[in-house]
């Protein structure tokens, strides 16, 4: 019975491989790497010679985490979120936002 469904999981692997992505850079990021993509991204805006001249001005604070992390306590504390899979989906979604305000 298995293997009759991996057909099925590679396909929902190539369909799902853009978000899947998506989701290892937001989890790269929450796990204390926001330093290289804020560098990548200052890197292509500013060029090389800029940068070389503030890359050491960059804070290694991961803001995003300790947002999240707080965040999540509050809703945790005010909604009693019993659910693991909802609290994930939460996190996900402020990671979301909170990487694109960056």
């Amino acid at each position: 019975m298995l293997a009759n469904d991996i057909p099925e999981l590679v396909n929902y692997i190539k369909n799902y491989a853009n978000r899947l992505d998506n989701s290892k850079e937001l989890i790269d990021i929450y796990e204390n790497d926001l330093l290289k993509y804020v560098e990548r991204m200052l890197k292509h805006e500013m060029g090389e010679q800029t940068f070389a001249q503030i890359v050491t001005r960059i804070p290694p604070i991961n803001m995003v985490k300790k947002v999240v992390d707080s965040y999540l306590r509050s809703i945790n504390q005010v909604f009693c979120v019993k659910s693991w899979t909802a609290l994930t989906q939460i996190k996900n979604y402020l990671i979301t936002t909170l990487i694109s305000l960056i």
